[in-house]
């Protein structure tokens, strides 16, 4: 099976194991920070619409190996949305804490209030890329695809088929 091709990489189904998920984090950084030090040096600011648009890529490019990471797990990336909800009620309930205990201007930017709760509210999601990272895959096909190749990666059943028919 050859390396997959842009249309698979954007395509939120399939599988990717450990290795996959390593390069397409290595790929996406070194993307992210060609991208954006091509704005800089052009004088683009990152919040303008081209800045957007290449944020919401990125983004997708993230679900997208996320979502194929948890199906090599066995996990529906529906789970996503949990996670995210658990992320939000988290960080709320931080910052509430830090306001109703911590007063006297050390909540105010750059205070030491303010940069502990940052911290701490990105710990769940620093776990969550660790596991996402270390988890064994599991062995053989699975619902979402056969086992990762050497390349890292797997598509669904279907197009499988159609990938090695074409071949």
């Amino acid at each position: 099976m050859s390396p997959p091709t842009v249309i698979e990489l954007i395509d939120p189904r399939g599988r990717v194991n450990r290795k996959g998920l390593i390069l397409l984090t290595t790929v996406m950084l070194g993307a992210q920070t060609g991208v954006y030090g091509a704005m800089y040096k052009m004088g683009i600011e990152p919040q303008t619409g081209i800045g957007l648009v290449f944020h919401s890529l990125f983004l997708w490019l993230g679900i997208v190996a996320v979502a194929k990471r948890l199906h090599d797990l066995g996990i529906r990336a529906t789970a996503l949305v949990w996670a995210g909800l658990g992320f939000a009620i988290w960080s709320l309930v931080l910052a509430f804490a830090i306001v109703a205990v911590i007063s006297n201007g050390n909540t105010d930017p750059g205070g030491p209030a303010l940069t502990l709760g940052v911290l701490a509210s990105m710990l769940p999601l620093f776990a969550f890329a660790i596991w996402l990272h270390c988890a064994t895959g599991e062995a053989g096909s699975n619902r979402y695809g056969d086992a990762p190749g050497a390349h890292g990666f797997s598509y669904p059943h279907t197009a499988a088929r159609r990938h090695s028919a074409a071949a």
